[in-house]
């Protein structure tokens, strides 16, 4: 007499391979959540100081920054487009021309300098006008993100 192999349907294989599937997912959501919201924030490298002053920006200020920001986005985008295709056609000339490439990045980092120095100027005014309270706020907040990492909260 022959033994018949009982195997799984199709229906229960798919429902277990699902279940291993949202395992993995949650396991994955947890230890992203753990790693990135956890205690220890060693892991982490420090922020630039650009970014650190950002950040402790309260949120109005930010908001205005970024809609600064976003005014000079809009016109640097065809530049960009267009720069990017002037250094595709350098990388590919032949005989390659380091020179020309050289000055196609220099005129990007002139653009990308010259971008910071607006927002910088932008930053510096808003800053101006804040009061003294504000300001001391302002530092501490500083000081809290180069003590203990940059948290989400308190920006108000």
């Amino acid at each position: 007499m022959t033994e018949e192999k009982k195997t799984l349907g199709w229906p229960l294989r798919l429902l277990l391979l699902g279940s291993l599937a949202l395992n993995l997912l949650v396991i994955g959501l947890a230890v992203g959540a753990i790693w990135r919201f956890g205690g220890d924030h060693g892991h982490r490298p420090p922020l630039p100081m650009a970014a650190t002053l950002y950040r402790a920006l309260p949120d109005a200020d930010r908001d205005y920054l970024r809609q600064h920001a976003h005014g000079r986005l809009d016109a640097r985008q065809s530049r960009r487009a267009q720069d990017m295709a002037e250094l595709a056609a350098a990388l590919r000339a032949s005989p390659f021309d380091a020179a020309r490439f050289a000055a196609l990045l220099e005129q990007h980092e002139m653009r990308r300098a010259e971008g910071h120095e607006v927002m910088r100027a932008a930053l510096i005014d808003r800053i101006a006008a804040m009061d003294t309270g504000a300001r001391a706020a302002y530092a501490d907040r500083i000081e809290r993100m180069r003590m203990h990492g940059h948290p989400r909260r308190d920006r108000n």
